[in-house]
């Protein structure tokens, strides 16, 4: 018999952010039902090119690898309740753009573990965030709050939700993959 689909309540309620900081773990959870709009993952290899001697054409050597992720979602409020706790956590996720100040190292940024449903979850840094609110959404309430937040969100992507770097696992494939669901779990 096939597995019984998740819900949209279960897949909702595990979309969610926690500030993660290194040395530290894991230190907060910003969380909030939201409506994903759009999402894409991209995977970016480096390659510089090896001349050796005697051979005409260049050896290709392996450099570095990226994986960025970007999501676009709208967080919903339908009562003054919402819209003050959604604001408050949508503050808290900006918060996680700011860098952290560590005497004798500098400035760093603030790590964030993720998750999105049952498809993707690991540990990264925000590389943009940007939310939208245009004339015609409603607001509520005293202070006013938006009532629809749109919110577009870029992340790179450092390691899977157990901490691990990305590494070759050799597959048929030849791929490199290190990420999984269920981040936090």
């Amino acid at each position: 018999m096939p597995e019984a689909r998740p819900t949209l309540r279960s897949q909702i309620s595990s979309f969610f952010f926690k500030s993660y900081l290194p040395g530290k773990g894991l230190t907060g959870t910003i969380s909030f039902q939201a409506h994903i709009v759009d999402f894409s993952l991209s995977s970016s290899p480096t390659w510089n090119e090896e001349f050796d001697m005697g051979r005409a054409d260049p050896v290709m050597m392996y450099s570095s690898f990226n994986k960025n992720l970007s999501v676009s979602f709208l967080v919903v409020s339908l009562y003054q309740d919402d819209a003050d706790d959604n604001y408050l956590q949508l503050g808290r996720l900006g918060m996680l753009t700011y860098p952290i100040h560590k005497p004798n190292a500098g400035y760093n940024a603030p790590h964030a573990m993720f998750n999105i449903g049952e498809f993707i979850g690991g540990i990264g840094i925000i590389t943009s965030l940007d939310y939208h609110w245009t004339g015609d959404m409603p607001w509520l309430g005293n202070p006013p709050r938006p009532l629809i937040t749109e919110v577009s969100l870029g992340m790179k992507i450092l390691t899977d939700p157990e901490g691990n770097r990305p590494k070759y696992k050799g597959d048929s494939a030849g791929a490199i993959t290190y990420m999984g669901p269920k981040a936090g779990r």
